[in-house]
């Protein structure tokens, strides 16, 4: 009997919804774009200007501006407005002002909410982006043992009259990175690794050292093609980290019984250089999967490893020494192969890359400029034992540091063209780019 009234009063309550159910929006707010022209040309740094009707049959909750790359990223931050009502006319400005913008063909595009339905309008435009430059050279090194200490030389060639920052620690590597515009610095055995902003110093993140040796704590820091940093420690690890030193589920492990003393990224591989820290005297190189760090290969190195760089994605270049000597090997990453194209009578000291066939290589005594594709190598300068090198990409202009004592010179004769000294003793020379 009580089966018999369910179904009616089930079919009632059914009746009810259908009857009290609100019918919903289908016509989402029509956007017309009447700013900028289609293909209009914006030169950064410059202000566009975005005008847009908006109507709705019900009312316009939020309409956003934006503008974006090629990639569908945005180049400036958006825009929200909120007009309320069923008809607006909108006016508004978008600064396009950072030096990471890259010419090309960019969308500006307008999206508006009525609270159910979204409609959306675009325009392409082109973008003329700045030229590339060199925003800084970065100084870093220490007095002694510590603190670290950071100098800064400017556009213009002016070094800062004081440091940029004081680290109170033991002095450790140290990488920039202009995409993420961030100068990093590891730790040595008290210290932790430290991201700043290079304009002022100021610290953005730190990583608290776990160091449980007498001995630094960072054994290697690299920034590669991705702008992100990979570092290692003494315990083997070797680790990816974001912008501000969060983490990014990147991990890999040295071979047993050694520590990294090398990184080079490329666009598939990880390639380090490792040192064995017991037993007989022993050096490898080994490559990582560019994802998860899985381990892909490992071969035995006979040489010092001094520096690490890429020749391809299949090859790279290792400068080292053996029995007092300099040796460039070329080293196949994928099968292990290897030869030499080049040895020198004196060890090499640094090692600063102008372009995949040149490199400037300087030893305990002359600055040699090294042409890969017929494996010969020239003298530039004699007399001279820069402890460290870099290549400024953008003004060509190769960078050496002696001690305090920091020259300019022309990669192409040697010539020094200029120089200043840094109150610090010189472990790293890192230029910033604008992009």
């Amino acid at each position: 009997m009580r089966c018999e009234h369910r179904a009616p009063l089930l079919a009632l309550l059914a009746l009810l919804a259908v009857g009290c159910k609100k019918d919903g929006d289908a016509e989402p707010p029509r956007i017309t774009i009447s700013a900028p022209a289609s293909g209009e040309v914006v030169t950064v740094p410059d202000t566009l200007v975005v005008e847009a009707t908006v109507t709705d049959n019900t009312r316009i909750e939020q309409v956003t501006f934006s503008v974006l790359d090629g990639q569908g990223m945005p180049v400036t931050p958006s825009f929200t407005v909120e007009p309320g009502g069923t008809s607006a006319n909108l006016v508004v400005e978008l600064p396009i002002t950072s030096d990471l913008v890259l010419s090309g063909t960019h969308e500006v595009k307008v999206v508006a909410s009525d609270g159910e339905g979204r409609g959306t309008a675009s325009r392409l435009i082109e973008v003329n982006g700045r030229p590339r430059r060199t925003r800084a050279i970065h100084i870093v090194g220490s007095t002694g043992f510590s603190p670290v200490q950071v100098y800064r030389i400017d556009s213009t060639g002016q070094l800062s009259p004081g440091p940029l920052v004081t680290l109170n620690h033991d002095i450790a590597p140290a990488a920039i990175s202009s995409k993420a515009r961030r100068l990093y610095v590891g730790g040595g055995i008290t210290g932790p690794l430290t991201a700043l902003f290079p304009d002022d110093g100021s610290i953005t993140a730190e990583v608290p050292s776990q160091n449980i040796l007498p001995i630094p704590f960072h054994t290697a820091l690299a920034v590669g093609g991705s702008g992100m940093l990979f570092a290692a420690s003494n315990d083997g690890a070797l680790r990816r980290y974001g912008t501000d030193l969060n983490g990014t589920g990147y991990s890999a492990q040295a071979l047993s019984e050694h520590r990294i003393s090398g990184i080079l990224e490329l666009d598939n591989a990880v390639v380090t250089t490792q040192s064995r820290y017991v037993g007989p005297v022993g050096h490898r190189v080994v490559r990582y999967s560019s994802t998860a760090g899985v381990e892909q290969g490992a071969w035995p190195l006979d040489q010092t490893p001094v520096a690490l760089h890429p020749r391809d994605q299949d090859h790279v270049l290792l400068f080292g020494n053996r029995n007092g000597q300099g040796v460039i090997e070329d080293r196949d990453i994928v099968d292990g192969g290897a030869w030499e194209p080049r040895t020198f009578t004196s060890p090499i000291l640094a090692v600063a890359r102008i372009d995949a066939n040149t490199y400037l290589v300087s030893l305990a005594g002359s600055l040699q400029r090294f042409n890969y594709a017929n494996a010969t190598a020239l003298t530039l300068a004699t007399g001279t034992a820069y402890e460290v090198l870099a290549f400024d990409e953008v003004n060509g202009v190769l960078i050496g540091a002696e001690s305090g004592q920091v020259s300019f010179i022309d990669p192409a004769t040697g010539n020094v063209t200029g120089g200043l000294t840094a109150p610090i003793a010189v472990t790293a020379l890192l230029p910033l780019y604008s992009r």
